[in-house]
């Protein structure tokens, strides 16, 4: 299993940009388990992921790989024939969210938009236990991102977005959405929601060790 290990930040040559290949190191993907990619070939085959793929690339196009992301999002969808987007966001980012939701109104889809508060639900709707609980006395709000994945689901939406949603309620959102699940912002409490700010200080630290 460990000679089968992705390992691509390592690969100096990245030579997979020039096409299949066995070019790369003892440790690339395309010599280890050239199986893998018979079956993905077989996935890009299907009709509704192809058209997927082709949404991506006339996006590229279309952007002229200059637009932001919210504008990347709306070019993207028309381009798929997306009409109704879900709109799932932190109530910490209420107003971007806001924002957002105006926006892809205004250039006519229809937004689902639903709050990570959905639900009213506690710690103690997931057993959490006191020693678990950044407010042991009391009430503790508990994010909803299940919730919020099944109200988009009910509503039929054909894209959903993410705004700010907390590490690991992301995950259990994609998990349960039944629509692709696409990634405005992430949240990051130091750097503002941009989580590579802190690259450059790990890459500091890194070297001088």
């Amino acid at each position: 299993m460990q000679d089968t290990l992705c390992k691509c930040v390592k690969c100096l040559s990245k030579s997979c940009l020039l096409g299949p290949n066995q070019d790369g190191p003892k440790f690339c993907p395309m010599r280890t388990v050239p199986a893998v990619f018979d079956e993905v070939r077989n996935v890009v085959a299907e009709p509704e992921i192809r058209r997927m793929f082709g949404g991506v690339a006339r996006t590229w196009k279309d952007s002229g790989l200059s637009k932001n992301r919210v504008e990347e999002i709306m070019i993207y969808s028309r381009n798929m024939g997306f009409r109704r987007l879900g709109l799932a966001f932190c109530i910490g980012l209420s107003d971007q969210a806001k924002v957002v939701s105006d926006v892809f109104e205004k250039r006519d889809f229809d937004v689902v938009s639903v709050c990570c508060m959905t639900g009213g639900l506690c710690s103690d709707d997931i057993g959490l236990s006191t020693e678990d609980k950044m407010y042991p006395d009391g009430r503790q709000p508990q994010c909803d991102p299940v919730g919020q994945a099944f109200l988009m689901n009910r509503c039929k939406t054909d894209l959903n977005v993410l705004l700010g949603l907390c590490v690991g309620d992301d995950a259990l959102f994609i998990r349960h959405s039944t629509a692709p699940v696409t990634i405005l912002a992430v949240k990051d409490r130091v750097f503002n929601h941009d989580p590579l700010a802190a690259i450059p200080q790990y890459k500091e630290s890194l070297e001088q060790q």
